[in-house]
């Protein structure tokens, strides 16, 4: 039996050291703690799995409301104003084409006999709504590495930002109608519906009421650190209480940002430091997320991977296209902007642990994720960097890889 501290020194220092060297090549921090967990999670197996993946689930849980909790800071009014409907747009309309393309192509392979899904349509929802989401650190920091400026970079930074909270409620639909589908206890047809509203009108209301108390407190408290342990304990407080109370965490947390950054004035100096924060716990999020996949599912269903992945890109690149063309963007905007928005990390990864947590038969789910995770993850920047460089608005050209990952998502 060996004690937890030195469970936990070992994955942080075996995940530094594996991101720094795989990151010499160009890849994302969030790679290398995945790779350093699925390493781990063979090698070190019964050193590391017994005392640490025990508490993942709330790991996971912790790591993801902070990840959505630091997204919602992006949807102020002001910000939004400023942007106007083209933004949002965008974002929903390539978000729902993905969607889409993944729903309605796993059912048309399946049909086909090139994938085996036990469940045809739910299982079918739930991987369409793992699709959606986009790594938006790994492409600003695309952006920020290539001091990037135009028509591009401005869609592409509008759709990224969006484009998770598009996921989340469009996640949280697909769980609900998953379960009436696979014998919950949800009932079909209005069943459905009423639990949909009331899970995501619940969710806005306890994000709603957690970031109005938050942003109340940090008026009056005098230490920066004061509100940044009052947030740490907010954030805890939401994802608990909406597990509590099977409630959406993702969907809460992400409220519970947007409201905050909205009525406090000292909004930015409290993300910045629970990001930092953050950091560590992210660090075991995606190295247990590689340490308990089940690797061995991708002998049976590796096909369902390559078709995820197929698929995934195919909707980001059309529903990209379509959303830019909506929004009457210049014509170079809508051939390119698709193949800017394929990088994919935590958000994916964590879609596909709670689905996992909610359908134990549907681990294949995970593993299919995470493979597409890391090889978005390596095409994913490089695509980015390549559409930006010729679309003419790099100031330093160079389609290498880049460093994103640990932070935001």
């Amino acid at each position: 039996m060996t004690d937890i501290l030195l469970d936990l020194g070992l994955v942080i220092v075996v995940s530094i050291v594996v991101a720094w060297t795989l990151g010499r090549v160009g890849v994302t921090r969030a790679f290398g703690y995945i790779v350093a967990g699925i390493v781990a999670g063979y090698a070190l197996r019964g050193l590391i799995r017994p005392t640490l993946t025990g508490g993942f689930d709330a790991l996971s849980g912790a790591a993801l409301g902070f990840v959505t909790f630091t997204i919602g800071q992006d949807f102020t009014v002001s910000g939004i104003r400023r942007m106007g409907v083209r933004g949002p747009l965008l974002a929903i309309v390539q978000a729902l084409f993905t969607y889409a393309a993944v729903f309605v192509g796993m059912i048309g392979l399946s049909a086909a006999g090139v994938v085996m899904l036990g469940h045809v349509v739910p299982e079918a929802l739930l991987l369409a709504a793992t699709a959606t989401a986009t790594a938006p650190a790994a492409t600003f920091e695309v952006i920020r590495r290539l001091r990037t400026r135009g028509p591009l970079t401005d869609a592409l930074s509008v759709s990224v930002m969006f484009d998770d909270a598009v996921g989340i409620v469009v996640f949280d639909v697909s769980v609900v109608i998953a379960r009436a589908m696979m014998g919950g206890v949800v009932s079909p047809g209005w069943g459905v519906v009423a639990a949909s509203l009331r899970e995501l009108g619940l969710s806005v209301l306890l994000g709603s009421a957690a970031g109005t108390a938050y942003s109340l407190c940090a008026r009056f408290l005098r230490s920066r650190n004061e509100v940044r342990v009052l947030g740490i304990g907010m954030v805890l407080l939401v994802v608990g209480l909406s597990r509590t109370w099977e409630l959406s965490p993702l969907l809460a947390s992400i409220v519970l940002g947007a409201v905050f950054a909205n009525l406090s004035p000292r909004s930015e100096a409290a993300f910045d430091d629970i990001d930092t924060w953050s950091g560590p716990l992210l660090l075991l999020f995606f190295f247990l997320a590689g340490a308990a996949t089940d690797f061995g599912l991708l002998k049976t269903h590796w096909s369902i991977v390559a078709c995820y992945i197929v698929l995934r890109a195919v909707g980001k690149v059309v529903g990209s296209g379509v959303g830019a063309g909506i929004i009457r963007s210049p014509r170079a905007v809508q051939n390119l902007l698709g193949l800017s928005m394929l990088p994919q990390a935590g958000l994916a990864v964590g879609h596909a642990l709670l689905v996992t947590s909610l359908f134990p038969d549907l681990q294949y789910i995970t593993m299919t994720v995470v493979v597409a995770v890391l090889v978005f993850d390596v095409v994913g920047p490089v695509f980015t960097s390549c559409m930006l460089v010729r679309c003419g608005e790099a100031a330093e050209p160079s389609p290498s890889s880049t460093d994103a990952g640990g932070g935001r998502r």
